[in-house]
């Protein structure tokens, strides 16, 4: 399926898309309850000054007139609100990339800026609720009759119910925006207990293109991965090393259809898995659990027939009930067939928060690929290690191309990010909206 390209990678629109769309809608809760507050202190205002509007009624004045005077002076206030908002969003926009405060150790970053649709959005809400929150005192306080307003203490009570009202909708907000926030936080609770299926700690990731090394042939670029692995493996502090086309949470899993053993050649008899061509050495690196059978072996190889290790997931809806050991299945644009030797536990493929999916690997020997991540697991401190680490590659040929190397924990504390952005901004904002329902 064909995507239209843009800087947010494709497989993250749809969750970007209903994070900021929830981001947006507190935010206009918090303009509510702004507005709300400048209505009630407006409705104050304009009832102290009741006598003075019977005056002017008396005098002559319709009751149009004077709305038109209480709802400019409204608009005054709000309109200068308005620009006041614009100063502080475009001083908050220069600290927020001053500061990329964002909680996250990954490259992420989120560029903002206010262009003619961002301001033609707020003074159409500026306006908008100088209207509606500046109309509705003006009209209230012109309501009675001139004779009542001449009398000193004439009856308010109308005007103090719809004060309460306003108080009260403040509140209400507040607390909405605090529950949404005490959710989210319940949620990134929840998120931190899920089992990954292997364990993230001390695993760092790096990456590098055979094809842009020269090592487009697969004798080459297996030999020299063996090289690669034999250096890191041999470094002290390394507990172990594995290359692969993928790896759990990258945000980049690739998937095709299975085909199990009985689908009698049936097209659309298939399970659709998501796949990396792995070395030897990738589910103990990794510290994933093995169910049943074995992993890749050394004597596992290109001359040797293809094998495949699948996890739960896969078992239980190729073979419900029955062992996959022993199964063929066919994979792959060419529809190879593997002999399944082995179940492993589940992982999740891009985001620690993805719900666990089928998966099949299969043998790098056997399916050479030349985009390749380097995964090694390491016992030492991260920064110390992390530059030993990549002067031992490059040792092995100082042109590589080597990509960035991280922890694998960050790309699981990826999947939460979007978790904890709208925790802590919705807190923020549950807190100012009950300062401004204090204050009012």
């Amino acid at each position: 399926t064909a995507v239209r390209a843009g800087l947010l990678p494709a497989q993250g629109r749809a969750a970007a898309s209903v994070v900021f769309t929830l981001l947006g809608a507190l935010m206009l809760l918090v303009l509510a309850a702004a507005s709300a507050n400048v209505g009630g202190m407006l409705l104050a205002r304009a009832s102290s000054r009741t006598r003075e509007m019977a005056v002017r009624m008396a005098l002559g004045s319709g009751r149009a007139r004077i709305v038109r005077h209480l709802l400019t002076e409204a608009m005054a206030i709000f309109l200068l609100g308005g620009l006041a908002g614009v100063f502080v969003a475009v001083q908050g926009l220069a600290w927020f990339e001053a500061t990329s405060s964002l909680p996250t150790d990954l490259p992420v970053r989120l560029e903002f800026a206010l262009d003619w649709r961002v301001l033609a959005f707020g003074l159409a809400l500026t306006t908008g609720a100088g209207l509606v929150f500046g109309l509705l005192p003006a009209l209230r306080v012109t309501r009675g009759d001139v004779a009542g307003g001449l009398r000193e203490g004439g009856d308010r009570g109308g005007t103090s119910r719809l004060r309460r009202a306003f108080v009260a909708g403040q509140v209400g907000v507040s607390i909405v925006l605090l529950t949404s926030a005490a959710l989210f936080l319940r949620s990134l609770g929840a998120t931190d207990r899920i089992d990954p299926g292997m364990d993230l700690d001390g695993v760092y990731l790096t990456g590098f293109d055979l094809a842009l090394e020269g090592y487009d042939d697969p004798e080459q670029g297996l030999a020299f991965v063996d090289r690669v692995l034999e250096r890191v493996r041999a470094m002290p502090g390394v507990a172990g090393a594995t290359v692969a086309g993928d790896f759990p949470l990258d945000g980049g899993s690739s998937a095709g259809p299975v085909w199990p053993d009985g689908a009698g050649g049936q097209d659309d008899a298939f399970v659709q898995s998501y796949y990396a061509h792995v070395s030897e050495g990738y589910f103990e690196t990794l510290g994933i659990p093995v169910l049943s059978g074995r992993t890749f072996r050394a004597e596992d190889g290109r001359t040797t027939p293809r094998v495949a290790v699948v996890d739960r997931v896969l078992a239980e809806r190729a073979w419900p009930g029955e062992s996959p050991l022993g199964r063929t299945l066919e994979f792959g644009l060419e529809r190879r067939t593997y002999e399944v030797v082995g179940v492993v536990e589940n992982t999740r493929a891009d985001m620690i928060t993805d719900r666990p999916s089928p998966h099949v690997f299969t043998l790098l020997d056997q399916d050479f690929e030349r985009d390749l991540y380097l995964a090694v697991r390491g016992r030492g401190g991260s920064g110390e290690f992390v530059t030993r680490l990549r002067q031992e590659i490059l040792a092995e040929d100082p042109r590589l191309a080597l990509g960035p190397t991280r922890p694998l924990a960050d790309l699981a504390a990826l999947g939460t990010l979007p978790n904890r952005v709208v925790a802590s901004v919705a807190g923020t904002l549950g807190g100012l909206a009950l300062f401004l329902a204090a204050l009012g």
